[in-house]
């Protein structure tokens, strides 16, 4: 084979294919100029047109809240006034201490569901996502949030593993992870009332923040949506207060007893006139109380009490020149607290005096 030409190169073989070594260079360039846009294109979420313009999304927001032993995830959308929207595709990752649970979760929305085509200015919030069960001691977060309008007539195809190219889509995405919100601690003491009165209730939710308040059964409440309703129950009442975060919706419900103590009552009793020799025994009768007594409101004699405080003898005095006397007895019974007023009963005790009999002789 004669030697090129200075100035020239030969690439050729005879036969008209390149030598060995320059053909292997030549299939590694176009090796690697075929991999490079297709690991471009390789990615995990629908691929989207544009993203939204002001015709679409004023705002959106996703958030999950503790619920006792699951979490939910909700997301709040506020709208604008205009915009042609079909179907609205929520998808997201879901972690658990940091490791991959559930990969392209996808919710479609559209008019069977909490998202009506073409909807007017407003928000839709609250709108459910998932629920998820909670294990105590772990922590759970999304990623990789996407928000995505198919503008479109065709009915909602994106599923779990199968978001697809969406004609004329237009997407936003939350970078930024969102944990669960924990569930408010609730501090809410039991209270007692005296019967006919009534006391404050006061349910004190931790952290602090911003809080809704809801009591059932609204019986005997001043009002159910506050922190510290005043409660008037007729008799004794277990109320349930649920608190929700209203930033991420969390909540936890507790349980109030109060309990409503009777006021006392006392009957003295009525008893039948008597001589100033005579004797009587006084039996008063009462409920709900902490002690009772008796004593003399007016009139003469005294009292001996029994041993047993609300058994009690009375013993009249005589006063001369008087045919009969009239002593007031009272019976009180004192109150459980928190009641203050003592239930009184008086009984008067007519108290005849006894006849001088005198013998004269006649002569």
């Amino acid at each position: 084979m004669p030697e090129p030409k200075s100035g020239s190169i030969n690439l050729m073989n005879r036969d008209g294919t390149l030598p060995g070594y320059k053909k292997t260079l030549v299939i590694m360039i176009v090796a690697f100029s075929i991999a490079s846009p297709v690991s471009a294109m390789t990615g995990t979420w629908p691929r989207c047109v544009g993203t939204c313009t002001a015709n679409d999304i004023a705002s959106f927001s996703v958030y999950m809240s503790l619920h006792g032993t699951t979490f939910q995830v909700f997301s709040d959308i506020a709208f604008t006034s205009s915009g042609t929207r079909y179907n609205l595709h929520i998808v997201y990752d879901l972690y658990r201490n940091g490791v991959l649970l559930a990969k392209d979760v996808s919710v479609c929305l559209n008019g069977n569901g909490c998202v009506t085509p073409n909807p007017t200015t407003g928000i839709a919030s609250g709108i459910l996502l998932g629920t998820y069960s909670f294990i105590a001691g772990s922590s759970y977060d999304l990623r990789n949030i996407l928000f995505l309008y198919d503008t479109s007539s065709q009915p909602c195809a994106c599923t779990s593993g199968n978001c697809a190219v969406f004609p004329n889509s237009k997407c936003k995405t939350i970078a930024t992870a969102v944990t669960v919100c924990p569930a408010p601690v609730l501090t809410a003491p039991n209270q007692v009332m005296c019967e006919g009165s009534s006391v404050q209730l006061n349910v004190i939710p931790s952290p602090s923040g911003s809080y809704s308040y809801s009591w059932t059964p609204a019986t005997g409440l001043s009002s159910t949506t506050i922190s510290n309703p005043i409660a008037s129950p007729a008799t004794t009442t277990t109320y349930t207060v649920t608190v929700t975060d209203t930033v991420c919706k969390a909540f936890t419900t507790a349980q109030v007893l109060v309990t409503v103590q009777p006021k006392p009552t006392a009957s003295a009793g009525s008893y039948a006139p008597i001589c100033n020799t005579g004797v009587v025994s006084l039996v008063g009768t009462a409920t709900n109380y902490y002690s009772v007594g008796w004593s003399i409101m007016s009139g003469p004699g005294y009292l001996i009490i029994g041993s047993e405080p609300r058994f009690a003898t009375f013993y009249p005095a005589w006063i001369p020149s008087q045919v009969f006397t009239q002593t007031i007895l009272r019976f009180t019974a004192y109150p459980i607290s928190p009641c203050s007023a003592p239930a009184i009963s008086d009984a008067t005790i007519t108290v005849y005096q006894t006849p001088n009999a005198a013998v004269k002789a006649y002569y």
